[in-house]
């Protein structure tokens, strides 16, 4: 009988870690996904996204380094997830630079051109100037992980741009066929 109590003990306390578990996992989730939404206002793409209008833009700290092997220093700061996706961005800027990014970013007096341009400011023979400002931003992040995705699964820039305008793009309607 004794046995059966300690049995009952144990699947307690492994039913109660996981439940924690997944609340933590949950918690993350939702921090990834609001990423940078503010206080609820709308930003400069009008979706919600306040502190990408204009003047945070500002605000982005840019960091060069001799090349895309070499990441800059205020990654020191951030999680593994935004470390990955910072040292897999050059494999996927064939992708990356022809993509939008929706978090309000490409609005404004000095919009980025491209989701490649929330990672990296510029390269050139000297090196690659990163920017902070992917780090900050869930939507970027999620963005870029959408991607990584689609084109290891094989899917086609097409298919990828697609399916980012359908997850991301506020303004989205699909095309009757």
């Amino acid at each position: 009988m004794k046995q059966s109590v300690g049995s009952d003990r144990i699947s307690a306390r492994r039913r109660y870690d996981l439940l924690l578990g997944g609340f933590i996992i949950a918690v993350m989730t939702l921090i990834v996904i609001a990423g940078c939404s503010g206080g609820g206002g709308t930003g400069a793409s009008g979706n919600g996204h306040e502190n990408h209008d204009t003047g945070s833009l500002e605000t982005e700290v840019y960091y060069k380094t001799a090349s895309f092997e070499v990441m800059p220093e205020f990654l020191k700061n951030h999680t593994q997830l935004t470390n990955d996706l910072y040292q897999a961005v050059a494999r996927y800027e064939y992708i990356v630079s022809r993509l939008n990014c929706y978090c309000g970013c490409m609005g404004g007096d000095d919009p980025h051109d491209s989701l490649f341009r929330c990672y990296v400011a510029g390269q050139d023979a000297d090196g690659v100037t990163w920017t902070d400002h992917s780090a900050h931003c869930g939507i970027c992040k999620q963005e870029l992980v959408t991607v990584m995705e689609l084109a290891d699964q094989g899917k086609s820039f097409e298919e990828i741009e697609a399916a980012i305008e359908s997850m991301y793009n506020p303004d989205y309607t699909p095309e009757e066929v």
